[in-house]
């Protein structure tokens, strides 16, 4: 049966720690050594409980500063690609009045192409 000892009851740094691992009965009764119990490598203690935590803190981090790279990449390439479509558009704009009687610079205000009726 496995109870729960109070801190300042349990072990100490001196103490055998073999004798507070969990023990579990195989099912054979009156055989000695029918019980198994874990290595003792494997007792989590204080030391290996902060170990984990900044482990698990420095991946977190890891994963915070790829995630903010990752973001600011996309937002660049984002900003690309719009800034592209919108001078396709323009073109294909000006394309298609360059032919036309209508000056360019009064259908497009803020077209950077200068046309000779404007």
């Amino acid at each position: 049966m496995d109870t729960t000892v109070s801190y300042c009851l349990g072990p100490n740094s001196k103490d055998d720690t073999h004798q507070y691992v969990v023990r579990k009965a195989l099912g054979k009764k009156g055989i000695q050594g029918s019980d198994q119990a874990p290595a003792i490598k494997h007792l989590v203690t204080s030391h290996i409980l902060q170990k984990k935590h900044k482990q698990y803190m420095a991946l977190k981090k890891q994963y915070t500063k790829q995630y903010k790279e990752g973001a600011a990449k996309y937002t660049k390439l984002l900003a690309k690609r719009m800034k592209e479509v919108k001078e396709r558009h323009r073109e294909q704009i000006a394309k298609r009045y360059r032919l036309s009687e209508t000056p360019l610079c009064k259908i497009l205000p803020l077209n950077p192409v200068k046309t000779k009726n404007c």
